[in-house]
């Protein structure tokens, strides 16, 4: 879906429209056959994105709004890691600046989409980056959840940031001495493709 997402907004930006057919024929081409629990599974998630992309059609269809990068890359230090990502999308509207991110999970609730937003660890990462590479935070972060169409926003200060600091110095000390050690929690594994097979999880869905 990402990839079906990103080359429809490229496309759209050099002036070389897509029509709905084309942009599932890239989410088929970069569809890989893992993490599935049966072959009926996989059918069922094939569908779906199938159907998420035809709404995302319909609807971006309909909207002059452009974004401002694209799958733009991001690199900057925090103390001796190196931590390098890529933005999903930015806009950049009269000085406003929002960070968009994509998300296959169905959620159906604004309130619980302005919460996953707020606690994602990802987005408060490339908010960091932004401020690393743009010298200003981003002035709003969203998450946009494909299946219901749902955006969750939420803004992040320095006081968050630290917390994420922490985590991010915490991981690198965990990768030097190769401590791999699972350690599942809620929020780690809401989002992971294979968390209803994995032994460890906290999801509780």
């Amino acid at each position: 879906l990402h990839q079906a997402v990103a080359e429809y907004y490229r496309r759209r930006k050099a002036g070389h429209p897509m029509t709905v057919e084309d942009l599932i024929k890239v989410f088929e081409s970069e569809w890989k056959s893992e993490g599935f629990l049966s072959r009926e599974h996989e059918e069922q998630r094939l569908a779906a994105g199938r159907a998420t992309l035809e709404r995302f059609y319909e609807l971006e269809e309909k909207h002059k709004e452009m974004p401002t990068h694209i799958e733009k890359d991001f690199s900057f230090m925090l103390e001796n890691n190196r931590v390098l990502g890529r933005w999903d999308r930015i806009d950049v509207v009269e000085e406003h600046v929002k960070i968009i991110d994509y998300k296959s999970s169905e959620v159906r609730d604004q309130k619980e989409a302005n919460k996953k937003t707020k606690e994602s660890l990802q987005l408060a990462i490339y908010a960091m980056a932004y401020r690393e590479r743009f010298g200003r935070f981003p002035d709003e972060v969203a998450l946009r959840f494909l299946e219901s169409d749902l955006a969750g926003s939420a803004v992040f200060t320095e006081k968050d940031l630290e917390k994420i600091r922490d985590k991010i110095l915490e991981a690198g000390e965990g990768i030097r001495a190769r401590d791999y050690t699972a350690r599942p929690t809620y929020l780690a594994c809401q989002y992971c493709a294979y968390r209803e097979i994995c032994p460890k999880t906290a999801y509780g869905g």
